[in-house]
């Protein structure tokens, strides 16, 4: 259980922290990158959001859905970011840390035990 809201809080903490990052570029036109497809990865952070606190409280679907949120931002890290750029630069450092935290998730999420306390 501690896990599950360690975990919930890290990512409620990057699914509040992504959007606002990308809205801040957005506004400032600081990057062209920042488009119509980082407002649809906003989207599944809001979903993100909503999952996160019920996984806070504990729900036994929350899990399956942080895991593949995690899933997703990870596949998409490595094959987008780290792949082509390569690995630990200091301007991508963000993206290495969202590729550790979705392997971390997914190894405790969907490969570990949860035993029912007596």
């Amino acid at each position: 259980m501690k896990t599950q809201r360690t975990l919930a809080i890290l990512w409620l903490a990057a699914f509040i922290a992504g959007p606002c990052y990308w809205l801040w570029m957005f506004l400032n036109k600081s990057a062209p990158a920042y488009d119509g497809l980082h407002a649809l990865i906003s989207l599944v952070c809001l979903f993100g959001i909503g999952v996160s606190v019920f996984l806070f409280q504990g729900s036994k679907w929350a899990r399956i859905s942080i895991g593949t949120i995690a899933l997703f931002f990870g596949v998409g890290a490595f094959f987008e970011e780290i792949l082509p750029q390569g690995w630990m630069r200091v301007d991508k450092l963000a993206d290495d840390a969202t590729f550790v935290l979705s392997l971390v998730t997914v190894a405790l999420l969907f490969f570990r035990k949860y035993e029912p306390v007596a």
